[in-house]
């Protein structure tokens, strides 16, 4: 009953493509050429301090398409970030990549207000599968600067111990969480790193079994 309720409103308000406005399937954001032109983000191999490796994917570049979606947000434009989610599924599906836990990089609860919404947390729904779940254990306790004007160093000052577990998560509830697991780190866009090589970092505590970085837009040096 649900698919076929879900096929008759795509025959009646089909979705279109964001670049090229071609009838696509609603689940993705793009159509299969536009897709497959954006422009490629190599991935991305770091290391934690404690030795963890971490492996940085990025859909695009930060420009054209992605550039306009990641600053939706500014705007308080809740679509842009769930049209980044359906291009970060695309890619999933495109480079097979595995997870069991979703983190999206939370947002102080002040500027959670201000915006509305956590747009990471938007992006994280469309990687919501049968085998894997968002994971609410993490906050960002500091309430830290804009990172847009930021030097390299002064971005890594700004968000050192910024991140943790949440006020009322047990550490037994982090570890059943985390432990074991394969991780998915999702943020919108990525520049120096040091937003999520600290959240990596407090993930790593919890002996995850990997943790992987998944971002809309991937800034390039």
């Amino acid at each position: 009953m649900v698919n076929a309720l879900k096929q008759l409103l795509s025959y009646f308000y089909p979705a279109f493509c964001v670049s090229c406005r071609v009838i696509i399937n609603g689940c993705d954001a793009l159509c299969i050429s536009c897709f497959a032109s954006l422009p490629r983000a190599s991935v991305l191999r770091i290391t934690l301090p404690k030795g963890t490796a971490l492996a940085v994917h990025a859909v695009t570049h930060y420009e054209g398409v992605g550039a306009f979606l990641v600053a939706a947000k500014e705007g308080r434009n809740q679509e842009g970030a769930r049209t980044l989610g359906r291009l970060l599924a695309q890619y999933v599906k495109a480079h097979a990549l595995v997870y069991d836990v979703i983190v999206p990089v939370p947002l102080h609860w002040v500027r959670f207000l201000w915006r509305g919404y956590n747009q990471a947390a938007l992006m994280a729904r469309a990687l919501v599968s049968e085998g894997a779940y968002i994971s609410r254990s993490f906050c960002r306790m500091k309430k830290t600067k804009d990172q847009k004007h930021l030097s390299g160093a002064a971005r890594r000052r700004n968000v050192a111990h910024a991140f943790g577990t949440g006020w009322f998560v047990s550490a037994h509830r982090v570890r059943q969480d985390i432990a074991g697991k394969h991780v998915l780190i999702v943020d919108d866009v990525y520049t120096t790193g040091s937003t999520v090589r600290e959240l990596a970092a407090v993930i790593e505590r919890f002996k995850p079994a990997s943790i992987t970085v998944l971002l809309g837009c991937r800034v390039l040096r």
